[in-house]
């Protein structure tokens, strides 16, 4: 019987941007939300399913791998 590994279940159940806006982020049409890890007058995070990032005005970013 194969093993049910629960990350997985939910992986495949909720995208990106349903889990920020489960943990209270204001998500755009466009995906973009205020970024938690820095101080945010404007969206600057980018969440969709493959790459979920940062891109500040300096033009730096900080990826989180997706799915």
């Amino acid at each position: 019987m194969p093993t049910i590994n629960l990350f997985e279940i939910v992986k495949t159940s909720v995208s990106v941007p349903e889990a920020a806006r489960a943990y209270g982020l204001d998500v755009t049409r466009h995906n973009m939300a205020r970024c938690p890890f820095h101080d945010d007058r404007h969206p600057s995070l980018k969440l969709n399913l493959d790459f979920s990032g940062c891109i500040r005005k300096t033009g730096t970013s900080t990826a989180w791998p997706g799915r």
